[in-house]
């Protein structure tokens, strides 16, 4: 039977996330922030977060998607990426 390398990669890295949320200190990494990067990227509209920038250049603040609680709103910080979101991030790339 041969060994799949990006198999075995993958069920290492997702293992490693499952230590994370059960209480390691490997939360907040880089791939959090490229779970985060995606999912701000894949918004339709110009202002997802309160951070983002309008069409003018300003601070979308409260005009925000995820302020304003929209339905399509997406994540805005490292702290709502869930462990299902850094499993389908991991099986996708």
């Amino acid at each position: 039977m041969a060994i799949n390398f990006a198999q075995t990669f993958k069920l290492f890295m997702t293992s490693i996330f499952v230590l994370a949320l059960a209480g390691c200190e490997l939360l907040e990494g880089p791939i959090e922030q490229s779970v985060l990067n995606q999912a701000i990227a894949n918004y339709s509209g110009l202002c997802a977060c309160p951070f983002s920038l309008d069409i003018a250049g300003n601070l979308c603040g409260d005009q925000s998607a995820y302020s304003q609680g929209a339905a399509d709103a997406t994540i805005c910080y490292i702290s709502e990426v869930t462990f299902d979101m850094i499993t389908q991030y991991l099986a996708s790339n």
